[in-house]
Order: C-alpha cells, then structure tokens, then sequence
C-alpha cells in the first residue's frame, strides 16, 4: 500500500516538473520575441536622432540621440568584464550636455593587463 502511495506521489511530482519547465520555455520564447521586436525598432530609432532631454523625457522608448556637450570629470570602471576568455573592465564617464542633462556614456571595454592593474583613462575631448 505505501508503495502504491509513493508512486502516485512521484508521478505527480514529474507532471509537476514537466509543467513549471514548459511554462518556463514559453516565457524564454516571450523574452525572445519581445527583444526581436527591440533590435527590430532600433533602426528607425537612430536613424530620427532626439536632443538628449528629448530622449530622457520619453522613457521606455527606443530612441537615437544626438547632442552637444562635454564629458565630465571622473570615471567609473565595472571590473570582471570578460572578452573571449580575457579579463577587463567596462569604461563609464558622466556626460552633461548643453541643455543641462547628464548621464553616465558606455566608452567600450578594455583588457586588463596579467598583474591586472587598472588602467589609465584618458578624458575624451571636450566639448564633443
């Protein structure tokens, strides 16, 4: 009798497993049709490019942005960061422009060295 009963449990369990996977590949599928219709937009976007207080008073939206202005002193460096197998970090500088609005501009990223010391980061030209 308690064979029987652990059987029953165990089955339920694997139709349970079965069920919360499938969901969880729907919504894998959502997220993939969700960000295609992302990359999808980007094109129109930046080819109609907004002032940056334009662009920050619509988020949520897809937007090109083209301004003036100058980069700010200061930089922030996101450690371990990794490039096919090397080490590195992502290169952030706060950017203000003409028209009073600052933020935080992606420069790229660069490798670290082996005794992975920090590197030097020059300041953009400015204004740009």
């Amino acid at each position: 009798m308690m064979r029987q009963h652990t059987r029953v449990i165990g089955w339920l369990m694997a139709v349970l497993a079965m069920a919360v996977f499938t969901a969880l590949g729907f919504w894998q599928l959502q997220r993939m049709h969700a960000k295609q219709a992302l990359l999808d937009a980007q094109g129109p976007a930046v080819a109609q490019a907004l002032l940056l207080a334009q662009a920050l008073a619509a988020p949520g939206a897809l937007h090109g942005v083209a301004d003036h202005g100058r980069f700010l002193p200061g930089v922030v460096l996101l450690d371990n960061q990794t490039r096919q197998g090397r080490a590195g970090v992502k290169i952030y500088r706060p950017f203000q422009s003409d028209g009073g609005s600052v933020l935080l501009v992606d420069l790229g990223w660069r490798a670290l060295p082996p005794d992975r010391a920090l590197p030097q980061v020059p300041a953009p030209p400015s204004p740009v």
